[in-house]
């Protein structure tokens, strides 16, 4: 998204710079709290202990992801509908 975001922001700012990287939630997010670069992106949100922890950090939508469960159960011979309260109950 933001390799695609990026190009079309600089034609209409040319005086910023962004520099687009890639490493997961985790990295952008330590990045972030640590200075290192000036926003991180992350498809999770920050904790309130995160938070709590990194008061200049705050929690922006700019997109929805969608997540996908894939399981590999090989006793298992028949079609498993996965539900809402079935996948609560797995995050849980």
């Amino acid at each position: 998204m933001w390799n695609l975001w990026t190009p079309a922001y600089q034609r209409s700012f040319h005086n910023i710079n962004i520099t687009p990287g890639a490493g997961g939630s985790g990295l952008g997010i330590s990045e972030a709290a640590s200075g290192t670069i000036q926003i991180g992106s992350s498809d999770a949100y920050l904790s309130p202990l995160q938070l709590q922890a990194n008061p200049g950090l705050l929690n922006i939508p700019v997109a929805i992801s969608s997540q996908m469960v894939v399981f590999n159960i090989p006793s298992v011979h028949t079609h498993i509908n996965l539900n809402g309260q079935l996948l609560a109950k797995i995050y849980s």
